[in-house]
């Protein structure tokens, strides 16, 4: 059987797609602080996926923390099978920890970065006070352990494609990446699995994590993911509904409502059409419209009044009110570039 971690606080039950687990974390991290004990956890993410991922499903968790994905996919897939990925030698005794404790032997855990190299190490900042935002980083980053209050270590590393070959696994159905702004490297690392396995992919697309820890800008993230997938989905945050990126003016949207309303969204990517023909709505023309002519908000309406009340909201009303006019002739411009 294997130990709990040392100093593992009182555990919490929380509750997955109706299964309740008992699961420790630090009582030092806010992201395990955050969650009430008794509390369902299953968010919009899982929600979004469920109808995607059969019984027998063979899944990827690649940035896993202590597992709280890990153990609602081996829920919905019990006779399929979950590989966990979680660099951080005291978060993946959480991880080890939570996947012994709830006798989950369909999940196997590794202490592991997944990159875009076979071989080697990542430099690898841990959070402490927030597991959930653990990061690698670039060779001569500016972010070092002194700025971040961070535990820095070179963290073992690999790709995907290399761990699918040596771990002999034929089939891959879904991986959920969510790596703080690394999720291209994870990408990279997985061509060939993508190509002749075609996956879904749960991706999380942090504007942030883009930014600030790869140097990378949003529009150029978000144009190597499409250029891989030819179905791009943007996750509602409040439902899990999906809603197809397939314009340009939808593409400009997206981008728009994740930087003023905050960076983190997740997209689900797949090789098939899904059959969802719903587009992705843009939120911040739909309030703009509501707030002109009256008409009712969009059913995400108690996040687009909790955004309509920032300080950054009202600073960018002005352009706003430009994007409401111009939206119909971008429309009209990419119909007519598509023909």
């Amino acid at each position: 059987m294997y130990l709990s971690p040392p100093g593992v606080p009182v555990p919490k039950t929380l509750q997955l797609f109706q299964r309740k687990f008992t699961v420790a974390g630090s009582d030092g991290d806010d992201y395990y602080r955050a969650f009430p004990s008794g509390a369902d956890v299953t968010d919009s993410v899982l929600l979004s996926i469920r109808p995607f991922v059969a019984a027998d499903a063979v899944c990827l968790d690649v940035g896993a923390n202590i597992g709280l994905y890990s153990l609602a996919l081996a829920t919905v897939a019990p006779q399929g099978k979950v590989y966990a990925f979680e660099p951080s030698p005291t978060t993946f005794d959480y991880l080890h920890h939570n996947v012994d404790c709830n006798g989950l032997a369909n999940v196997e855990s590794f202490k592991l970065a997944l990159g875009d190299q076979a071989a080697g190490t990542v430099h690898f900042h841990d959070i402490p006070f927030f597991t959930a935002g653990s990061f690698a980083v670039e060779d001569g980053s500016f972010l070092t352990s002194d700025v971040l209050g961070s535990n820095y270590f070179e963290a073992p590393a690999t790709t995907l494609d290399a761990f699918v070959a040596e771990k002999g696994i034929d089939r891959v159905d879904l991986i959920k990446i969510d790596v703080e702004g690394a999720e291209l490297s994870v990408l990279d690392g997985a061509r060939k699995t993508l190509s002749s396995m075609q996956p879904k992919v749960v991706l999380e697309f942090n504007s942030f994590g883009f930014t600030l820890h790869q140097g990378i800008l949003p529009q150029v993230a978000l144009a190597r993911i499409r250029a891989i997938f030819p179905y791009v989905y943007v996750m509602n945050r409040a439902d899990g509904s999906l809603g197809l990126l397939s314009t340009d003016t939808q593409t400009y949207a997206f981008l728009y409502d994740n930087g003023i309303r905050g960076p983190v969204d997740n997209l689900l990517c797949s090789f098939q059409d899904l059959g969802i023909r719903q587009g992705y709505a843009p939120l911040a023309v739909a309030e703009s419209v509501a707030a002109d002519t009256g008409a009712p908000l969009p059913h995400s309406a108690p996040e687009l009044e909790a955004m309509r009340r920032t300080l950054s909201w009202r600073v960018t009303a002005p352009l706003r009110t430009v994007r409401t006019r111009v939206a119909p002739v971008m429309e009209r411009l990419g119909g007519l570039r598509r023909r």
